[in-house]
């Protein structure tokens, strides 16, 4: 075996990809929860609000609460000033766009086959990643895991989900849902490519700027709130920007500085199951056996793209290590 040393061309330490820890496992699993949830109480506040008005809730909410922790941190302070087009690229694709789609969409599919078009979002990261991230390369055993995945996502909602009525609206929410995974997956490569901040820090400014763009579009459809807002439905909105918004978006930004987007995708197979077995332990509901067996395909899958790498790796030619970008230098092996 040798070794051949190439020079290196504009490589970024930022980009080199680090193995998920058991802390990065649990914020995975944590993302899950609140993703997973934040469907439901969407589903709650749409009752009250039109889409616009439920979007600038959450975020100005998810902003006024990062805003207070920062206020009693010093982690403000001795953060870099971040390009104002960054943010606002990140502020369009992670929140505006993808929270206005899936809240219009979800008033005309249900919540289950919007968890499945979501499930889409792995495998559009898959594809970006493949270009754009440097070390995330697609291979056999990823597109078998991520497969693999996606079926099993189908199994734990059931094929009966796809079946629509054939209305232009539902078309329209279905691609509208397949949009919005689109536009998480191409945020989260931008992201990565941007010089790591502290995700509390990146979270904040982000989720201001959301809140900024999003008023106005509410500001105009307020008038379609007609009724008296349920309580119920505040609380939704209450919950959707503390917790799924600003709380989630911490972790968020912390998963896709570290282990990357392709291992932060696999959130989006875990929804289905969070939402399914929750609802089979809260409320009671019967689980069949295709849900167990859409359990055992997404484990197998995540198993596959992220385990499966580490033991079988059939070539290590033209791999950036990351004491290749601190010396300069691209190792590649050669058998």
């Amino acid at each position: 075996m040798c070794l051949d040393s190439k020079p290196l061309v504009k490589q970024d330490d930022s980009l080199v990809k680090t193995a998920p820890s058991l802390f990065d496992w649990l914020s995975l699993l944590a993302l899950t929860a609140l993703w997973g949830t934040s469907f439901l109480f969407n589903e709650i506040a749409l009752r009250s609000f039109p889409p616009s008005v439920m979007v600038a809730g959450r975020l100005i909410i998810a902003a006024l609460m990062l805003a207070m922790v920062l206020r009693y941190s010093d982690v403000l302070a001795s953060q870099q000033r971040q390009n104002r087009w960054s943010l606002l690229i990140m502020a369009l694709l992670g929140t505006i766009l993808p929270f206005f789609l899936t809240a219009w969409a979800q008033q005309h599919i249900d919540s289950a086959i919007t968890g499945i078009l979501m499930a889409m979002m792995p495998l559009f990261v898959m594809s970006l990643a493949h270009t754009f991230i440097p070390g995330e390369r697609v291979s056999l055993q990823r597109i078998i895991g991520f497969g693999c995945g996606f079926l099993g996502v189908v199994c734990v909602i059931g094929p009966d989900s796809f079946n629509t009525t054939g209305d232009n609206r539902e078309i329209l929410s279905i691609a509208a849902v397949l949009l919005a995974a689109l536009s998480y997956a191409v945020n989260s490569i931008y992201t990565r490519r941007l010089k790591p901040g502290h995700p509390i820090v990146t979270a904040y400014r982000v989720m201001l700027l959301g809140a900024v763009i999003a008023i106005p579009p509410a500001a105009l459809d307020a008038s379609a709130v007609t009724i008296q807002p349920t309580f119920i439905a505040v609380v939704a909105i209450g919950v959707l920007g503390l917790l799924c918004t600003g709380l989630a978006s911490v972790l968020y930004f912390r998963l896709v500085q570290g282990p990357g987007p392709i291992f932060l995708s696999l959130v989006n197979y875990l929804i289905p199951v969070w939402a399914v077995f929750a609802g089979a332990l809260i409320l009671d509901e019967t689980l069949n056996r295709l849900a167990y067996v859409g359990l055992a395909l997404i484990l197998t899958g995540i198993a596959v793209s992220e385990f499966g790498r580490r033991v079988y790796r059939p070539s290590q030619r033209g791999r950036v290590t990351r004491d290749a970008v601190h010396t300069g230098t691209v190792a590649t092996e050669d058998a």
